[in-house]
Formats: C-alpha cells, structure tokens, sequence
C-alpha cells in the first residue's frame, strides 16, 4: 500500500543535512574531503560542505557513483564502484576522510566504495575517515559499518524528495503534487516521439571521427575470414563469439580484440572488413570517415605492413568514388614501448601519401602519453596530425599530457576532462574536439548509464564534443545506434543533435572548404526536415 511508505520533503532533507553537518562539527572531526554516494548522497553532502564551510571547515566534496540500487527499495546483486580517479590522485594518508549518504540501508554501497578505495589507495589511504547519513536502518545493515554520524533511526520505506520511479501516479499526485503537473506535460523536447528522433537521427549528414576498423570486426565476418583461411578460433558458433563480446572493463575487451584479429590475414581481408563498415556507415548517413588500424597487431603476427595497408586503402578509394570521403590514422599500441612506435613509423614511411595521421590507443591506464613524447615529435615534423586517446579510464593529467608533450590535435574519448573545470576551460576556449562514444563508454563501465553521460554536460560547457561508435561490432552499435540511444537517455533536443553533427565535421582535418560544404548539407537537411 501506498500508505506505508514516508514521504520525505525536500525542506525536511535539507534541514537535516544541516543537522547533521552541525554533528560532525560539534565531535571535532574536520574532514579535508567528503564524499557523497551518488545518487542521494550527494545533495546531502553538498548541504554538510556548506555548513562546514560556514565555520569555517573547508572541505573537497566529491560524488561517487555505486551501482547497488536499480529503484526505490531494489538492491542488485553485486555493488560496483565508479568515478574514484580524482580521490587516489589526490587523496594521502594525513587526510581525513567523510563519507555521506542519505540513508545507510543495508550498508553494502558504501562498504564497497570503502573496500575499493583501500585496495587502489594501498599507499595513500586516509587514516580518518567516518560515516555520516541523516537516516539509519539498523535491522537492514549488513555489514560490520556502523554511520558515525545520523539524524533519524528508522526502519520505513523512504521515498525521498527526487525519487518518482516506482511510484504510482497516485502517490506523486498525493505526496508530490508539483511534480505531477510536471510530469503529466508533453516532454521537453522538440520530438513527437523517441521514433521521431531516431528518424531524424537516421538522414542527419555526419562524420564519424573515431572508428577502430579492426573493431567492426563482425561475429559472422569473423567465421568467414577464419574458415578462408584455415585459422583456428575457440568459439564453436557465430552465438558463443556474442557471449564472448560480454565483457565489463577495457582489458577484458582489448584480450578478445586482438584475439580477434588473428583471422585477418590477406590483403583482400582488410579490404573486405573496411569496406563493409564503410557501407553500413553509408547507410547511417555518414559522409567522412577518420580511421584508425592498428598495425603493431598485425605485423607482431607476420602480417606485413604493406598487405594492411593495402586493403584498407582499396576500400577507403571505392568509397571515396561513391562520396564517403576519409582520412586514415595509424594508432600506436601504448602498452608496447615506445621503440616499437618508432619501428613502426619506420615502417610506415612509404605510405604516408595515404596515412593522414598518428594516434595512441589501447590501454590507457599506466601509459601516460609523455610515454611516447619523441614518436610524436616525428609524426609531427613529418606532416601528420596527432590524436590520442586520453581520459577515457586514465585521469584528466593525461589530456593534459596530451595537449602539452604530444601536442595534439583532437582528443579521443575525454570523458575524465569534465573532472578539471581549468581543463574544460582550456578545451572550450581552444576548439578542441572530442571523440566521445557512448556505448562504447556504457559497454566498458566508463559510465554506468547513458543517463549520466557526461555528452550533455560537454555541450554545455562549450566543448566541441562529437558522437562515435568506438569498436562497434564489440560494443553493439555503429554511429547511428550511438546517437539514438545516447539522445533518448539524456533527452537530447533537434538543436544538440544538430551540433554534434556539425562538429563532427568541424573537429575533422578535411579542409575548410569541404567543411562548409558538410556544413551547409546539414542546414539543408535540417530545413527539409522543418
């Protein structure tokens, strides 16, 4: 019933946050961070840091995302942990640790957040740290934490200020009036429907700027290329290569990746993989493609340089007579050293009439980009254009890197610059163009959920943010898939949609002529579309 639940008004919440940041005031606990658990942590925290700060207790206040709760009262299985970087970057032993949430339940999100924040703080980890929550369950806690802090005891459902899902129209007409008028609107957007969107979506013109070929690697074109050319693989069936792309971080992914690549072994190989995702991107309305490959994968294997480059470029020429135009990047593999760059590029030197551009991928965290500083001097004075993958899983130091000792000239994810607000300036203020991917992002738990893409933040911070598919044959979804659901998750309106596209072509290295010509493509489209 409806009636045993406790509807919790924002005042009241408020009121209490004070309450209890005047508790942690009065035991002399002077907190140097406070972290509140994402979601209902958070505002809690920021009332406490408040009047902390008021006394005169300055404190960094952060939001850490858990992932123990899928609804009012619905707990998952397993707690994971997100968005620790900025606390093991800046976190030491002498610092004094607060960690907040609105209601201490079963106690299982915050036990995770501490247990994961000790094992990758091993050296810097706070020696105080305490629990502070306006309400405690004690007869729901199952852990040994106990809240240093609390303001009510109590064992009710609790329906806080901003919760409505789960909630029956009833209820929030009942308990939350102001929000039922709300919600019985039309949606704020300029779509009749999310088919509406999608639609539009389907014929915008775009570019895409970050789109690994080997990643396009379908489960079926896989089977193909393995039976043609006589190369064993662990998987029985089209179905059991799928069960293999479940994957939930970077490493695992990368692992089935490459193991995915021994199968490309002809120059008709990499024609035929880069030409069918060069029609499937045809088919999304995509009139420019930037390319990477990898070809430390390959040539590791006996592949030579010259039959990868070979095939792609091939198919990149047919397209280009059908009006997909592109530029092609060769990414060094930055768990490899730097040496291997350097041979690398040596390698490549004959081709450069078809190479456009260097790029750094692979995994990101432990190989900063000053790692492959001198490579990148080279690329440079040959001509080339410079990207990197940079604040994807590594902190906002690597974009930073990046932009200072390589110099480049698009940053690819980015995603972890949102944490640097002297870093959003710097990249609002400069153009830089960032190759975001979102279910790319979703797939590897970069964000948890496409509700909390950093994509809408980026645009209002000025950032020339882009929409790709990453690896769309492992991540489910080519530039299209990437838009429609990202736009559905954050509610993205016609005009947003319409200036993802056009920085798409914005952030490319086309010319500026062929730019406009991009540009003015979407205004029509835009216009027809009225």
């Amino acid at each position: 019933m409806a009636d045993d639940k406790v509807y919790i008004s924002a005042n009241e919440l408020l009121a209490d946050s004070f309450r209890l940041g005047n508790m942690v005031l009065e035991s002399g606990f002077a907190p140097t961070h406070l972290v509140g658990i994402w979601r209902g942590g958070a505002p809690v925290g920021i009332a406490v840091q408040e009047l902390l700060e008021y006394h005169g207790v300055v404190c960094d206040h952060i939001a850490v995302r858990t992932s123990s709760y899928s609804g009012i009262d619905q707990q998952t299985p397993e707690v994971r942990v997100f968005a620790l970087g900025y606390l093991i970057d800046t976190l030491g032993p002498d610092d004094r640790l607060l960690v907040i949430d609105d209601v201490f339940d079963s106690g299982r999100s915050i036990e995770a957040f501490l247990r994961e924040l000790a094992l990758r703080c091993r050296h810097n980890m706070p020696r105080g740290v305490r629990i502070a929550t306006v309400y405690y369950k004690p007869t729901r806690n199952r852990t040994a934490l106990k809240p240093d802090f609390f303001v009510h005891q109590s064992d009710a459902w609790l329906v806080f200020p901003h919760e409505v899902n789960g909630l029956t129209l009833d209820e929030i007409r009942r308990h939350k009036p102001e929000a039922a008028a709300i919600l019985q609107r039309a949606p704020m957007t300029d779509f009749a429907s999310a088919v509406d969107r999608a639609d539009f979506i389907a014929g915008l013109p775009k570019a895409e700027l970050h789109l690994h070929i080997e990643g396009s690697l379908e489960p079926e074109m896989l089977f193909a290329l393995a039976k043609r050319n006589a190369v064993a693989i662990p998987f029985e069936s089209v179905e059991a290569v799928r069960a293999a792309y479940e994957f939930s971080n970077l490493q695992d992914f990368l692992d089935i990746y490459y193991q995915g690549m021994s199968v490309l072994q002809t120059e008709q190989d990499f024609f035929d993989l880069t030409a069918a995702y060069l029609a499937r991107a045809e088919a999304d309305a995509v009139r420019h493609v930037e390319i990477f490959f990898d070809p430390q994968g390959h040539t590791e294997r006996g592949v030579a340089f010259a039959v990868v480059i070979g095939g792609i470029a091939r198919a990149l020429d047919a397209a280009r007579a059908r009006g997909v135009t592109s530029r092609l990047i060769m990414c060094f593999l930055r768990h490899l050293d730097e040496a291997a760059a350097e041979a690398t590029l040596d390698e490549a030197l004959p081709y450069l009439a078809v190479i456009d551009g260097v790029g750094l991928d692979s995994s990101e965290v432990g190989h900063p980009p000053a790692k492959f500083a001198r490579v990148f001097a080279r690329a440079r004075a040959l001509g080339l254009k410079l990207v990197a993958h940079a604040g994807e899983e590594g902190p906002p130091a690597y974009v930073h890197e990046a932009l200072d000792v390589l110099g480049v000239d698009r940053i690819d994810h980015g995603n972890r610059a949102l944490e640097d607000a002297a870093l959003v300036a710097r990249l609002a203020t400069g153009g830089m163009c960032l190759t975001v991917c979102p279910l790319s992002n979703h797939k590897l738990c970069v964000v948890d959920d496409l509700a909390a893409h950093p994509l809408r933040r980026m645009l209002d911070a000025g950032l020339v943010a882009t929409v790709n598919s990453d690896d769309p044959a492992y991540f489910g979804g080519y530039v299209n898939a990437n838009f429609v659901a990202v736009a559905d998750a954050l509610d993205l309106r016609r005009d947003e949609i319409v200036a993802l596209a056009r920085n798409s072509f914005a952030g490319s290295f086309l010319g500026e002529t062929d730019k406009a010509r991009h540009l003015a493509a979407i205004d029509a489209y835009v216009a027809q579309a009225g």
